[in-house]
């Protein structure tokens, strides 16, 4: 690759972040609410009123913090109530949670493409949310990450994949082509995201992050959760990654929503086992996490889904998926198929034609090209050069001579000889006609 080239490819994904550090920012409330965690003194009754200024966003916090927490829900009458009795913590997750689902939700509108399932998107997101939460709620977190909290959890689980959304929102037609190659392929997205576009979804969410001005534990998050555990750098907040990536790990295996990934998901048990978890544990919090999912997915006003509707349309996603491997597998098989037929034609011609005559090697042709594109007989016009008349020869299904003409054509430049096999797939010559170029 010269510099050129390099030069010319950086400016793209240049330009790329630009576009998706254009898109909406957070509203004043949740920067301020971010803000506001940085500091020992809180005015919590100001920051309720931030809330509370906003009916819609206060009824959802309320329904994502009673949501959250069984035991308090129903003393949570008010955003100063939830405050106090469950955290500036808590609330502060349940804002960015209705805020980013209502930001990206609204970009994306009805632009969308039919190859980017915007509801299976964020019902995936909300499984891994609710994955991570039970998770951290499951297990005794080692001590080494005081950012390891469920209701943080939660937030970085439905962030963790906002890059892919913004570079379909920014890219629609080219990150469409990425996600047809990916189904076809049965892989991932992200190595066939920086081919196609240049720069893969966890970078561009990470983009995201930073214009949104997040923590930085949901911007390592949203770029680093598909790494594999022990490559990930020794920072605070590390327990919380390998979280989200465990979570993310056991949505796809469950099939909840879809993830735009389409490779087998890491093994659940083996993540859990490096993460330092304990799988079994693990697996028994995943009993509830349909509920979990269906529950939040109605707070967040994504649909009313009841948990028997998600465990069938998890199957059906289950389906679908082996479906398209099935026929995955079936078009390499043949594609492959092909490939051997058109392999052992070339060997037979280049056998039948060594150091015989032009009609012979015409003839050897025809029955190479019928072998491979099927049919009833072939055919071969000809011109030795830029004065000679064009010859047209026939052949039957074994290469034998069927007949020729002599016609008139017109000069070509330079002499050049001209060698074309036409195989007829009827008697009548009335059906597809295919063309093999002589070598």
């Amino acid at each position: 690759m010269n510099d050129a080239t390099t030069r010319a490819q950086a400016r793209r994904v240049e330009l790329i972040l630009e576009r998706v550090a254009s898109l909406p920012t957070l509203s004043t409330v949740a920067q301020k609410l971010l803000t506001a965690g940085s500091h020992d003194e809180i005015d919590i009754q100001e920051l309720a009123r931030l809330i509370e200024a906003d009916p819609s966003l206060t009824g959802k916090v309320l329904s994502m913090c009673r949501s959250a927490d069984k035991g308090l829900g129903d003393k949570i009458t008010s955003v100063q109530r939830a405050i106090t009795l469950l955290g500036l913590d808590a609330v502060t997750s349940a804002v960015l949670s209705v805020e980013v689902f209502e930001i990206l939700s609204k970009a994306q509108g009805a632009s969308g493409r039919v190859e980017f399932d915007a509801v299976g998107h964020w019902r995936h997101a909300i499984a891994v949310a609710a994955g991570a939460e039970l998770i951290m709620r499951s297990e005794v977190p080692r001590g080494t990450d005081k950012h390891a909290k469920p209701e943080t959890a939660f937030v970085a689980g439905l962030l963790h994949s906002i890059g892919r959304i913004a570079l379909e929102i920014v890219l629609p037609d080219a990150y469409s082509k990425v996600l047809r190659v990916a189904a076809q392929r049965g892989e991932d997205s992200a190595k066939l995201e920086r081919d196609i576009i240049g720069i893969d979804h966890a970078a561009a969410g990470k983009k995201l992050a930073e214009h949104w001005g997040l923590p930085k534990m949901f911007r390592d998050c949203v770029w680093m959760h598909g790494q594999p555990i022990p490559s990930l750098p020794n920072v605070p907040h590390r327990e919380l990654i390998t979280v989200v990536g465990v979570a993310r790990s056991l949505a796809k295996r469950l099939n909840l929503g879809w993830s735009g990934d389409f490779g087998p998901p890491p093994d659940v048990h083996e993540l859990a086992l490096a993460a330092g978890f304990d799988p079994d544990r693990i697996e028994q919090g995943a009993v509830a996490l349909v509920g979990v999912i269906a529950e939040r997915s109605t707070v967040l006003g994504l649909s009313e889904t009841s948990g028997p509707e998600l465990m069938i349309e998890s199957v059906l996603r289950a389906n679908a998926r082996l479906a398209q491997l099935n026929q995955s597998f079936a078009g390499r098989s043949a594609h492959g198929e092909q490939q051997r037929k058109t392999l052992k034609a070339l060997t037979a011609f280049h056998e039948a034609c060594a150091g015989r005559g032009l009609t012979a090697v015409l003839s050897a042709a025809a029955c190479s090209a019928r072998s491979v594109v099927g049919g009833v007989f072939a055919g071969a016009v000809i011109q030795t050069g830029g004065n000679e008349p064009w010859q047209a020869l026939r052949f039957d299904s074994h290469g034998g001579l069927l007949g020729s003409a002599v016609e008139p054509g017109p000069e070509l430049a330079g002499g050049e000889i001209v060698r074309l096999v036409d195989v007829i797939t009827d008697d009548r010559a009335t059906a597809d006609r295919r063309r093999a170029v002589l070598p």
